[in-house]
């Protein structure tokens, strides 16, 4: 077994020992599941009196003590249609399709069977750094210790796909048939991993069914990135091949002048089912539906549900339920599939259907709907309007990604980690989220200033004042998790408001009772006199109990103010709390201390 790294820049000599070059590389023919070598790069002369010759591989006789023995002279041109091992493997990336995942070339592992010398694949573990810095004899010892951590991990050859070809656009077409047949939620992983640029050349290699269904897995912000770079014609392709809510939702995270471009590049059929979902929120039952469900009428009997249901499955992937609509189109019932199968052919299906309805409106929060699914174990909810009229369900697998969003937006809320998929965005959101943090710092500072000549007199306050910060981060930290989490789904009404404070300023009286307490025993122990135990006592007393009650009310503020739930949000709660707290504990214990 060889290895690229330990071959490269070995010394090329003629049949005479005298040195011709360097090896600057191997080539291969990437016919075939392993690639053959076909040649060597030689590099003879220095800097701008190099030159590179090409020697084929049946002029190569064989490594002696570690260098390169050629026979007869090399040529030019250099072949530009071949795979060049270190140029175009070497510490580039590649899809390693069995992990389905995103590796780095270390080292080429070769293989050599007589005088042929094929390509095994791609070493991507430690061993093969330390191979490459010359510390090969460490990396055994180490491995002797330490098991399969630093063990080689090699890649085979037609398990991965190189995501650079590189100049020569090397014609891979066996990594790139198995990674077609990927299967689209793996590729979906594989894509989230690159940088825009590789996105589009991956995705550029799918099938329009499967980058279809691809785009649709990807995360929200990088999904809109994608859609945005993807060339209209085949944009509004794709979206036609889509599920019409999925449609809906790219459309509604581009520039609208692109998305009107895209709505007219589509079929009739398509553009008005797609327009519909495009007048609801997001975040509503509405935005989340999917308009193709099987609605039969309420007067035609069993047998002539089943035939029904026959004409629907030719053009419907899932059949969860069959609903029961009036002459109108109001929603009368719901049959299920084991219900009418079990049904005498001609009974009516008014007789069969359930009328104990479960179904949400329109205009209902995407976390209402995700519990009813999961409270009542459905598969699919029927979405109706104002006047009951059957608009469309909300599916299951729909369900499972509002359950992700809500649960990545209630972290973001509560940690301040922004919600963004792309490095630039992420930036741009830490840059917000440092800078308000900033400004918070000024404005405790400006406040603290207001009480100058009071501090002056007592100095030992300042002494609580990290303290005071840390617990009222503490306790609202508190209050806003039950908050967020008793209101989650609701439009965080004053009720809901009510019903939360209600459970948590108990609690986080008790919190500020017990910070009073050890306030006042520790100014005792330091030796404070008169009033001032007191006061530290009381002020952190106030203060903490004020923290607590603002964590319970910030979530409707800043969501009333239509700050974004992430960075931003945070960083204001701390702020309006950091300052609240400094104020409040000073003018407490100042005005005990000034008696």
């Amino acid at each position: 077994m060889r290895y690229l790294s330990r071959i490269l820049g070995s010394k090329v000599l003629d049949s005479e020992g005298n040195k011709l070059g360097v090896l600057e590389d191997l080539i291969a023919r990437t016919e075939g599941k392993f690639p053959e070598v076909v040649g060597i790069l030689c590099r003879m002369g220095r800097s701008r009196n190099r030159t590179l010759i090409f020697f084929p591989w049946d002029k190569v006789l064989e490594w002696k003590n570690g260098d390169v023995e050629v026979v007869g002279e090399g040529s030019e041109p250099i072949p530009q249609d071949r795979l060049y091992l270190a140029r175009d493997l070497l510490d580039k990336q590649i899809v390693d399709l069995d992990g389905y995942k995103i590796v780095r070339v270390s080292d080429v592992k070769l293989a050599q069977s007589g005088h042929e010398l094929r390509v095994v694949g791609a070493d991507v573990g430690l061993t093969a750094v330390m191979r490459r810095l010359g510390l090969a004899g460490l990396a055994r010892r180490i491995k002797e210790h330490s098991g399969a951590l630093w063990g080689d991990r090699t890649v085979s050859w037609d398990l991965m796909s190189p995501l650079e070809p590189g100049p020569s656009e090397i014609r891979l077409s066996l990594p790139y048939r198995e990674f077609r047949e990927i299967h689209p939620s793996d590729v979906a992983d594989i894509i989230e991993q690159l940088d825009p640029d590789q996105r589009q050349k991956v995705f550029a290699i799918l099938d329009n069914p499967v980058a279809a269904e691809v785009l649709t897995q990807v995360l929200p912000g990088v999904r809109s990135s994608m859609a945005e770079a993807l060339e209209e014609r085949r944009l509004s392709v794709l979206l036609e091949k889509m599920e019409p809510d999925e449609a809906a939702d790219i459309l509604g995270s581009l520039p609208r002048k692109k998305g009107e471009i895209l709505l007219s590049l589509m079929g009739i059929k398509e553009s008005v089912k797609v327009l519909e979902l495009l007048g609801y929120p997001d975040d509503s039952a509405g935005g989340r539906m999917t308009p193709e469900f099987i609605a039969v009428p309420d007067h035609i009997s069993a047998q002539g549900t089943i035939e029904t249901l026959r004409d629907y499955a030719k053009d419907t992937e899932l059949i969860y339920y069959a609903y029961v609509v009036d002459d109108e189109g109001r929603l009368k019932g719901v049959l299920s599939l084991r219900d009418l199968l079990r049904a005498p052919s001609d009974q009516p299906i008014s007789g069969i259907m359930k009328r104990d309805l479960i179904f949400v409106h329109v205009d209902d929060d995407q976390e209402v709907v995700a519990e009813e699914i999961a409270d009542h174990n459905l598969l699919a909810l029927p979405v109706v309007d104002d006047d009951n009229l059957l608009k469309g369900i909300v599916t299951v697998d729909d369900v499972m990604d509002v359950i992700k969003e809500e649960r990545a937006e209630d972290m973001a809320q509560l940690s301040g980690a922004p919600l963004v998929a792309g490095q630039r965005d992420a930036s741009r959101e830490r840059i917000s989220a440092v800078t308000l943090t900033f400004i918070a710092g000024l404005i405790g500072t400006a406040l603290m200033g207001l009480f100058e000549a009071e501090i002056a007199v007592v100095v030992s306050l300042v002494c609580f004042l990290p303290l005071l910060i840390r617990m009222g981060s503490e306790v609202s930290l508190w209050s806003r998790v039950a908050s967020i989490w008793e209101l989650r789904g609701e439009k965080m009404n004053l009720p809901g408001v009510l019903r939360s404070a209600a459970t948590e300023i108990p609690l986080s009286i008790l919190a500020a009772v017990v910070l009073c307490g050890l306030g006042y025993l520790f100014a005792l122990l330091w030796g404070f006199g008169g009033y001032e135990p007191l006061a530290i006592g009381l002020g952190l007393f106030f203060s903490v109990a004020c923290a607590g009650i603002l964590g319970i009310v910030m979530p409707l503020i800043t969501r009333k103010l239509r700050i974004k739930p992430s960075c931003g949000e945070e960083a204001v709660a701390r702020t309006i709390i950091a300052g609240s707290s400094i104020v409040i504990f000073l003018l407490i214990s100042l005005s005990f201390i000034g008696k």
